[in-house]
């Protein structure tokens, strides 16, 4: 578990690193929020280049905002997008890979609408909580009379 100086040493680190590279009118450092559904409207695409990564609760968010996914093929993050059809995966650690990812979908915006349209469909079909507790209690009521 990161303890709380990591946290803030990590980010003062990012932020002189901002500074120095002279990116700070391209990088916005939010904090923490709560507001993540109105957070994701202002955004055209949604990219996740994790290291590691177990099911993503964001990749979720992200594709319930019709945004088009890049990620990281690693952990859970393949089980949400599928390549070239609702976003891009990439090798992890690989730049060039994503960054070729984020500029076709900044170049064509075609492709970023019909990636975000696929990615809430496919989010909606397969993760929606709703959907969800309606299969899991199907499940249960099956279990129930096999039992009985």
């Amino acid at each position: 578990m990161i303890r709380l100086d990591e946290k803030l040493d990590f980010t003062i680190n990012l932020k002189r690193l901002i500074v120095e590279l002279e990116l700070e009118s391209c990088v916005n450092l939010f904090g923490i929020k709560d507001n993540i559904p109105e957070l994701l409207k202002a955004m055209d695409i949604y990219c996740q280049p994790s290291r590691s990564e177990a099911i993503s609760m964001t990749l979720m968010e992200a594709g319930m905002a019709s945004l088009p996914l890049i990620g990281s093929n690693v952990g859970g993050i393949p089980e949400l997008i599928i390549d070239k059809k609702n976003g891009f995966v990439f090798e992890s650690e690989n730049s060039n890979e994503l960054a070729s990812h984020l500029e076709t979908l900044i170049l064509d915006t075609e492709l970023r609408t019909r990636m975000g349209q696929n990615a809430y469909d496919l989010t909606k079909r397969n993760f929606d909580r709703k959907i969800q507790v309606e299969k899991m209690s199907g499940i249960y009521r099956e279990y129930f009379y096999s039992i009985n």
